[in-house]
């Protein structure tokens, strides 16, 4: 073959990433660097499976519009070190043959040149013995064999057989890499993506050299080192028309592993850092949005050989600090968002705060939730299960969604998943089925096992004191929760509504206040005829669009004679604000 066209460039690469994927247990198994946390396999298959699917519904135009399409979703698909390092690499691949409709092996050999040089400008502190490596020696190599044939099948026949060479000599140049005794697992998806790439050439006759079995040196007991950064961040962004090299620059000196990648309509910035509240701080006033972004514990998986006995999933609506699902290795399950017709997931293609702020500037927005995708759950599931023995999954009310099934129905998706995961229904929502969590954790953390710590869970369902304040019931009007001429009525009388969950897990009306002064000091009042002084408890607070509702909670709690160990106070979740409106706070309490 002296041409390739988007058709057979289609072929090679649909090879080339079921190749990968295939392996995907070998590469987390010798994963030791940046970090050895066990995830090359897994950010790799999340990188390209998505463009594995998109391969069957595209069509074949152009192979520049083709390569393009492709290597944007990639830069967004992108997940880990290795993940972006590949979109970039593939990025500048794409660009480079802009205004091809085909390539020949010279022509292919100097877009790979053209991309490694910009992969390496695409980050801060180029690693030799890596990924980049394993790319560069194979970009050369092409460049060479091109030289010499003018058949792709010859031309990528010798390339294998030299990457193959420079991934084993990767053994050597990293310490942490010979001390493990293995190659670097980036260089070696790398290949293996390369080497399924020429196979399809072959038309499924391998005649390529196999990998010997050294290639695959299992981590018995994962390499223990210190490193100094504690979380993985990725956010994809649309610069404001800031380059590469200005953010580059602007987070120079918040961690290390920085990579930017992308071009003017969006960019993929990837950091290993201790603080990533600071980072996105940093970066939010040179972008117009944040499309996503990923933030991964490096320190618990790192721990990962060493798994905890019970791990914990949440889905996005149950509201515990950020640093708190960070710190403890929770995994959380995007609720879904329909927005003027588009979906979002939440947490990953939108934030709270967005949503919420969209509900504030405009009411009549048409907006809708939907429980998650039961794929997202078995993620969930999988992931937790590297990190624990056994999961215990904590949901939202089953009395107003359907997640609490569909988070049992992903359980039968997963190895030995009705034996290893527990899924507990809180009868509530938002700051009370975030109280679950927090009495969860204090029990694990005291030996207990899962079967105890459900049942003690469920002994306290009925019994937890909740109050949430409606401005008005305008949202719950739209959504068709409340009858329209309950809305009129309570306008009309100035009357605002306080709901609370009833032990059937569905909200219903505790009583009404009159007027819009000190909301907060009038349902505190009613909030002290629930508490009994001789107990303690565990009271989380959300407020919506005003922050001061929570501060002003906060502060009456501690004046007053209650006892609590601890008083959380967060950000109400956007699908309470949905049904409840920008305006709305709420206060749980659990009798500890």
């Amino acid at each position: 073959m002296k041409q390739i066209g988007t058709k057979e460039f289609k072929e090679i690469l649909r090879n080339g990433i079921e190749h990968l994927i295939s392996d995907k247990q070998i590469l987390n198994d010798i994963n030791v660097y940046p970090v050895p946390d066990g995830d090359t396999g897994d950010n790799l298959v999340n990188t390209f499976l998505p463009i594995l699917t998109l391969l069957d519904t595209m069509e074949e135009n152009s192979l520049d519009g083709f390569t393009a399409e492709i290597s944007s979703h990639l830069l967004i698909s992108a997940k880990g070190n290795s993940g972006v390092i590949f979109s970039q690499f593939f990025f500048s691949f794409a660009k480079a043959i802009k205004g091809k409709k085909s390539l020949n092996p010279k022509e292919f050999a100097q877009a790979m040149d053209q991309a490694i040089k910009e992969l390496y400008q695409s980050m801060s502190d180029p690693k030799e013995g890596t990924i980049l490596t394993v790319i560069r020696e194979t970009a050369e190599a092409f460049k060479k064999a091109s030289e010499k044939s003018e058949h792709f099948g010859s031309v990528f026949e010798n390339v294998v057989n030299k990457a193959k060479e420079v991934v084993e000599k990767t053994r050597e140049m990293l310490p942490s890499l010979k001390k493990a005794n293995v190659v670097d697992s980036g260089g070696l998806g790398f290949f293996l993506f390369l080497k399924g790439m020429a196979n399809s050439l072959k038309k499924g006759k391998d005649k390529f050299v196999n990998i010997s079995k050294k290639y695959f040196n299992m981590v018995k007991s994962r390499v223990e080192r210190e490193y100094k950064f504690s979380y993985c961040c990725q956010w994809t962004v649309e610069p404001k028309e800031k380059d590469k090299e200005f953010f580059k620059s602007l987070i120079k000196d918040c961690g290390d592993s920085i990579i930017v990648s992308g071009g003017k309509s969006f960019l993929n910035i990837h950091i290993h850092t201790n603080e990533p509240d600071k980072v996105e701080k940093v970066l939010i006033p040179h972008v117009n949005k944040i499309l996503s972004k990923k933030i991964d514990n490096l320190k618990e998986q790192m721990k990962e050989f060493k798994k905890k006995e019970i791990g914990i999933v949440i889905d996005s609506t149950v509201d515990i600090p950020e640093s708190l699902l960070l710190e403890e290795g929770i995994e959380r399950v995007p609720v879904q968002m329909a927005i003027e017709g588009k979906f979002y997931k939440d947490y990953i293609d939108i934030q709270k705060d967005e949503i919420i702020e969209k509900i504030y500037k405009n009411k009549n927005l048409n907006l809708k939730t939907s429980q998650p995708a039961i794929g997202d759950f078995k993620s969930a599931y999988e992931n937790a299960l590297k990190k624990a023995k056994k999961v215990l999954v904590i949901i939202l009310t089953s009395g107003h969604s359907g997640t609490y099934k569909t988070a049992e129905m992903a359980k039968t998706l997963v190895k030995d998943g009705e034996k290893l995961i527990k899924v507990f229904d809180t009868k509530n929502l938002s700051g009370g089925a975030a109280l679950f969590v927090y009495k969860a954790l204090e029990l694990i953390r005291k030996g207990k096992d899962i079967e105890e710590i459900v049942d003690i869970l469920s002994s306290k369902r009925d019994k937890i004191i909740s109050f949430i304040y409606l401005r008005n019931l305008d949202f719950l009007v739209k959504g068709g929760r409340a009858p329209k001429f309950a809305g009129i009525i309570t306008k009309f009388f100035r009357l605002h509504p306080i709901l609370h969950v009833n032990g059937d897990g569905k909200l219903e009306k505790k009583f009404f206040i009159f007027g819009k002064k000190k909301p907060e000091f009038k349902v505190f009042k009613r909030f002290l005829k629930e508490i009994n002084f001789d107990k303690d408890y565990i009271i989380e607070i959300n407020y919506g669009i005003n922050q001061e509702s929570g501060e002003i909670l906060k502060t009456l709690i501690e004046k007053s004679d209650i006892k609590s160990k601890k008083i959380y106070v967060e950000k109400a979740t956007a699908t309470l604000c949905v049904h409840a409106g920008p305006h709305a706070f709420g206060i749980f309490a659990m009798e500890d």
